[in-house]
């Protein structure tokens, strides 16, 4: 090393000390110095992170000799913590660019150094003090992928071994510049870019990807809620919801894929359901379907058990057969509930059906408890059941009414269902009347002729055209089980009496097959005996329809219960004597002479009733066997 050298570095070492000593006092933020001091004949030194370094001078010697060496050591802290973990440029694209100022650079041999003044307007430049030579910073982290057609596009000296002819670093043609123009620096610059505005946004690939997770399942989320919308109104509708062949190729999947395809033409979320190509995920299947109506009942549930959770309940339950031949126990909730107004009303909540395989009072009591407890019902504080007479049901030593009392509802009284009551007792005196079921046969005769033949049903309209009758009334059916209903067939046969009668005769008349059935069916409705038994009928169910429909009310309690059922009965107690039977004998004659009807016409001839030999010395008290015959209005009055 020249003296001219030394004598540079004798006055900086010189300065520097007098610097050091003069701001020791001072912060230690006043000594970082964001410089490198660099021994010609030592290694260079290195930066870490391009961050500024705290260098405190350890041995100086004031007297530099040719023969010895300088000996700098450097004390590198970064927050305060001292690290060995050095690197020369930096090893990553999370690492910035190394940019290290220097006082002054190594030359070459043709006594060219680099210059800090080139990091300038060149924030990709690096500069490696180990090797004395540039790199850059987009082409070695960003590179743009090679093809085939797209040999490399990036310059390899700034990449493998760097720039270190420092006189063509500035030439246009050459160096910096002609680098700056590649097409791989530049590919590599927009990597760059959109790898800061990643960063600065987090959209990283893992950001990414999550986002898309993210979205996928909003979009999922968004299907089924359709899906869940259009089960929900089949639902409510009570219509069906899969159809009879859902295949590609079907005119009519049924109700629910047809309100999907319908919505689809307007609503791209549902439009989105059909077009997913990956046909996995469309939530479409019956399995599907019927999951989505279980979560949803499910949810039903647990809202009505919000309702009631701190409420007094009454509990009520009742078995029958579905169409497909299972018993089913239906549950129902009975609760007084507070409304807007301050006002307390009586609010029944359908809970569930229950499958039954087992039908012993154990087994439905444990099915019972179970069902309510998985949903959150208190049963403690049940304070009535209410179930039908069965003995496995309202049993009080072993009955579903007294187990689940003694075991879950101590405050839960039984009480025999009011409208199971009435039904009973119209079973038991329908009994009484021998022609009753005679009667009932004959207008379930004429119900399923006109209904199950449309040939028949075209007759039947056409003559209610023809009366200038209202076509919309319909002749009805009744339940089997429920015995009020019966009023309501009754009352139809006699609105549409007469267009009954002018149906029948067309009949007739057209002399087909049909008409045997027309003759016979004509004949019994005919007969005086089933006049009077319709009207008597007709105006004795009628006050017990509307007896039965308000005990199965939602807003009817107990003590009504018992009023209405009293004031019926006085009502029919009234009506037994001669002035009400005077008045409905008077109805029966003016239907019978409004629809030509000979109220004294005998019936069809009978195998004459006698009385076996055997009770010929015996006093008879009562018959069994053949009605007897009818005639005047005594006899209906005694027999009927």
């Amino acid at each position: 090393m020249s003296n001219n050298k030394r004598k540079t570095l004798d006055f900086y070492f010189s300065s520097t000390q007098k610097k050091h000593n003069s701001s020791h006092k001072q912060s230690n933020d006043a000594d970082n110095q964001n410089v490198v001091l660099q021994s010609f004949d030592s290694q260079p030194s290195r930066v870490i992170d391009n961050e500024p370094v705290k260098i405190s001078l350890i041995n100086t010697h004031e007297n530099i000799s040719n023969e010895n060496q300088q000996n700098v050591q450097y004390e590198e802290e970064i927050n305060n913590e001292t690290t060995g973990d050095t690197i020369d440029i930096s090893r990553s694209g999370e690492n910035p660019p190394a940019q290290p100022k220097l006082i002054s650079y190594p030359k070459n041999h043709e006594n060219r150094s680099f210059m800090s003044k080139w990091y300038e307007g060149r924030p990709w430049l690096e500069y490696s003090i180990e090797k004395n030579s540039t790199y850059c910073y987009y082409c070695r982290h960003f590179v743009a992928p090679t093809s085939s057609s797209n040999k490399k596009p990036q310059t390899d000296a700034f990449i493998n071994n760097g720039l270190k002819n420092w006189k063509k670093a500035l030439d246009k043609s050459k160096g910096f510049d002609q680098h700056l123009k590649s097409l791989g620096h530049i590919l590599a610059a927009s990597n760059y870019t959109l790898y800061q505005q990643r960063k600065q946004s987090q959209s990283n690939v893992i950001n990414m990807i999550d986002k898309g997770r993210i979205e996928q399942i909003r979009r999922n989320r968004l299907r089924l809620i359709k899906i869940a919308s259009a089960l929900l109104l089949c639902s409510r509708q009570a219509i069906g919801i899969r159809g009879h062949d859902e295949r590609e190729s079907s005119s009519n999947k049924g109700n629910f894929i047809e309100i999907l395809k319908w919505a689809s033409s307007t609503d791209p979320i549902v439009k989105s359901i059909f077009e997913d190509i990956t046909g996995n995920s469309t939530y479409l299947s019956p399995i599907i379907q019927n999951e989505l109506i279980k979560i949803m009942a499910d949810q039903v549930r647990r809202q009505i058990t919000e309702k009631i959770k701190g409420k007094m309940f009454a509990l009520l339950a009742d078995e029958s057969r579905d169409s497909g031949g299972n018993e089913q126990l239906s549950i129902v909730i009975r609760v007084v509930v507070p409304t807007n107004d301050n006002k307390d009303i009586i609010q029944e909540y359908f809970i569930g059906l229950i499958r039954l395989h087992e039908f012993d009072a154990q087994s439905l009591s444990k099915m019972i408890a179970d069902y309510l407890i998985k949903y959150g019902i208190e049963l403690h504080s049940c304070i009535a059941q209410c179930y039908d007479g069965a003995s496995v049901m309202s049993g009080k030593c072993a009955g579903v009414q007294t187990i689940l009392r003694q075991s879950h509802m101590p405050q839960g009284i039984y009480i025999h269902c009011h409208a199971h009551r009435l039904n009973l007792v119209i079973v038991d005196v329908s009994k009484v009347i021998k022609y009753i079921n005679e009667f009932y046969q004959i207008i379930s005769k004429v119900h399923s002729y006109f209904i199950s033949s449309s040939v028949t049903n075209e007759y039947y309209q056409q003559a209610q055209e023809k009366l200038a009758l209202a076509t919309s009334s319909k002749l009805k059916t009744w339940s089997d089980i429920r015995w009020d209903s019966r009023w309501s067939s009754v009352n139809a046969i006699m609105l549409n009496y007469e267009s009954i009668v002018v149906a029948l005769n067309d009949l007739i008349e057209e002399g087909d097959h049909r008409c045997i059935d027309a003759r016979g069916i004509l004949s019994a409705i005919q007969e005086p005996l089933f006049i009077v038994t319709m009207v008597i009928l007709n105006k004795l169910f009628g006050s017990i329809k509307v007896l039965s429909d308000q005990l199965k009310s939602e807003s009817l309690d107990y003590a009504e219960s018992q009023f209405l059922t009293l004031s019926v009965i006085d009502q029919l107690q009234n009506e037994r004597n001669d002035t009400s039977f005077k008045s409905i004998y008077s109805a029966v004659l003016d239907f019978a002479n409004k629809h030509g009807i000979d109220m004294n016409r005998k019936s069809k001839h009978r195998r004459s009733n006698t009385i076996p030999t055997r009770f010929k010395d015996a006093f008879i008290t009562s018959t069994m066997g053949h009605r007897k015959e009818f005639l005047t209005e005594a006899d209906y009055y005694e027999n009927i």
